[in-house]
């Protein structure tokens, strides 16, 4: 009987999981839509997006090295995606952009908004990458270490799903 408890909690948990996916997912979307309607796309209008001397601090820079890496605007970009990975991680693949444009925005959205930047290595002034860009860098941001977290999700310690044995 004890056996049979404990497979019924494993179900329970792995169920419960799943279900929090997918609200951590829905809550993300609807938090996408409440921002979209109360900063619309223009709010980078106006804003200068080539010859940057000097980012601001809600900037999100490109590149490599300690200047980049603890720019604070890098830092809230990461700790952005680190607030929506597990929910990335949980939905179903056609709802994974929703997370890099809600995190996107949400940069966007600040005051004053940021803006994804790359510095010119000749003139060393900053551009603005464009919404592509800054949308891949946020995909790419999301999917570093979602296998893992996978596993931690599923609780499946197995890496290769091909050496589990398959039923005749």
């Amino acid at each position: 009987h004890e056996a049979q408890h404990s497979h019924h909690l494993l179900v329970v948990s792995f169920t419960q999981i799943h279900l929090l996916g997918f609200f951590l997912c829905f809550h993300s979307i609807l938090q996408l839509f409440v921002i979209i309607g109360t900063k619309s796309w223009t709010v980078i209008m106006g804003q200068q997006l080539h010859e940057i001397v000097t980012p601001h601090d809600h900037d999100v820079l490109s590149g490599r090295g300690n200047f980049v890496n603890y720019h604070a605007g890098n830092e809230h970009f990461r700790s952005l995606v680190r607030k929506h990975k597990v929910a990335y991680v949980a939905c179903p693949k056609q709802q994974k952009g929703k997370f890099s444009r809600l995190i996107v925005e949400e940069i966007r959205a600040r005051n004053p908004p940021g803006r994804f930047l790359k510095q010119d290595p000749v003139t060393k002034l900053w551009h603005d990458i464009g919404e592509k860009k800054a949308l891949d860098k946020t995909r790419q941001a999301l999917r570093e270490g979602a296998p893992d977290i996978m596993k931690e999700i599923t609780g499946d310690e197995d890496e290769d799903p091909s050496s589990t044995p398959q039923g005749d």
